[in-house]
């Protein structure tokens, strides 16, 4: 009996902002390339080691990019380019999990047709943006306290080639067969993922962490009371930051439009599984394939099948930036 099932690759930033680029002729339109820091793993800040490595890094460069990927594919993408630059990766490289369990226990939940082959978890928080002062005479003064690096945990996880266990089908207990050329699509897949998170944080949360410790290079502010400076430094705050991260200073805390644009920056991320880039196939396992891979008699067996549809992550993130609102 043929069984199928389908299966996706799966989610869960960071160099100075001011690295020159070196404008390339031979890269797509506005292409450019820039220094940044080598790849990192587990947790990833901005700033770093600049020794020499290249990628597309403006967002010019990384949208002509995905524009091409997108309208003449991977293969034509890589003849223009391929011998010339590529593709930093930037978040922490994926590691294997291993059979047989490894597709049940994704997420504490297992994995059925349908969900993803990998899981890339990410977690980051929003800066802290704090006044501290105290009375004077005649009123309150006070100063920004400068904020720690933006910090993120990205922890990318794929299958290993082998054969696992899969939920039934039916009556019958089913395997997953995982070829090796398959586990290397599903980590690229989850390599996206952790890039995308790596870039997401930078734009965001590194962004926010530059324009708070510039106001914490500044002298102190003096107002009638707490709340006059606190507003006083909210309203610098307003002024420094990109405009898709600006809150009113008359809100207590600033922080509303940065979990939400790095929210929409993850969701961009999420949208390569929905749009099934990083989708799977299978078919049913022969009986060759089946006795090479010692599957017992009254076992289904699969073999899964296909390969994720490339986007470069920077590009990707530089187009959902571009989405968001401009705030006063």
């Amino acid at each position: 009996m043929a069984v199928s099932a389908h299966l996706c690759a799966r989610r869960g930033p960071s160099h100075p902002y001011d690295v020159p680029f070196e404008r390339r002729s031979d890269l797509p339109e506005g292409g450019a390339i820039r220094r940044v820091p080598p790849p990192r793993s587990g947790t990833a800040s901005p700033g770093g080691d600049l020794r020499p490595h290249l990628a597309v890094g403006s967002p010019l460069a990384g949208r002509a990019l995905l524009q091409l990927q997108r309208a003449a594919g991977n293969g034509a993408t890589a003849g223009l380019v391929g011998n010339r630059i590529r593709i930093q990766r930037a978040g922490p490289e994926p590691q294997a999990f291993s059979p047989p369990d490894g597709l049940l226990e994704l997420r504490g939940g297992g994995v059925a047709a349908g969900t993803p082959m990998g899981e890339t978890d990410a977690r980051a928080s929003p800066p802290p943006f704090a006044v501290t002062g105290g009375r004077v005479e005649g009123g309150y003064e006070g100063r920004v306290r400068p904020a720690p690096p933006a910090e993120t945990t990205i922890t990318p996880r794929y299958p290993a080639p082998g054969v696992y266990n899969f939920p039934p089908s039916g009556d019958r207990p089913r395997r997953a067969i995982i070829t090796d050329g398959v586990s290397q699509e599903a980590k690229v897949g989850e390599q996206e993922h952790s890039d995308d998170y790596w870039h997401a944080n930078r734009m965001v949360y590194g962004r926010v962490v530059e324009s708070i410790n510039q106001l914490a290079g500044q002298p102190a502010r003096r107002g009638t009371d707490v709340r006059d400076v606190h507003r006083q430094w909210r309203v610098a705050l307003r002024d420094t930051l990109p405009a898709q991260l600006r809150e009113d200073p008359e809100q207590v805390s600033p922080t509303a439009p940065w979990t939400a644009a790095y929210g929409h920056l993850r969701g961009a991320s999420l949208r390569r599984d929905s749009e099934r880039r990083h989708s799977f196939g299978s078919r049913s396992a022969t009986a060759e394939e089946r006795a090479a891979e010692e599957v017992p008699e009254g076992t289904d067996a699969i073999v899964v099948t296909g390969q994720v549809r490339r986007l470069d992550p920077q590009g990707l993130m530089d187009t959902a930036w571009g989405e968001l609102r401009e705030r006063p």
